[in-house]
């Protein structure tokens, strides 16, 4: 069972995405921001990280950077925001982002559809 980590500060989107990556055979962990998503990160293992920009605590920015020097995880971590600062985005992907996804642009079954194609399952 392919595991993804969701750090997201918005409930009911953390609740719409769990129950639908659940409904499709992935075991789930939700963190309400980046420090939590980082401590999260390192007892969960994911195979994957869904992560929003903006959110209290540490935002999505610091939580690339602290995950790559701090963490030995491989995951691929995906940006998953309606940030559109291409300046932000650019740095997140420049900061270890595979990529980076528009919440408005994907329902959540094509959300579940475009993770099974970067874990390749």
């Amino acid at each position: 069972m392919k595991k993804v980590l969701i750090v997201e500060d918005n409930m009911d989107l953390c609740d719409i995405y769990k129950t639908l990556f659940q409904i499709n055979g992935f075991d789930v962990k939700v963190s309400v921001d980046g420090f939590q998503g980082i401590m999260d990160a390192v007892e969960f293992k994911p195979d994957i990280v869904l992560l929003d920009i903006m959110m209290p605590n540490m935002n999505g920015i610091e939580f690339l950077q602290a995950f790559r020097k701090n963490t030995s995880l491989d995951a691929p971590i995906v940006i998953l925001s309606n940030v559109t600062d291409e300046k932000l985005l650019k740095e997140a992907v420049e900061g270890g982002a595979r990529a980076a996804l528009l919440k408005a642009d994907y329902s959540g079954s094509a959300l579940v559809e475009k993770v099974k194609e970067y874990l390749s399952v």
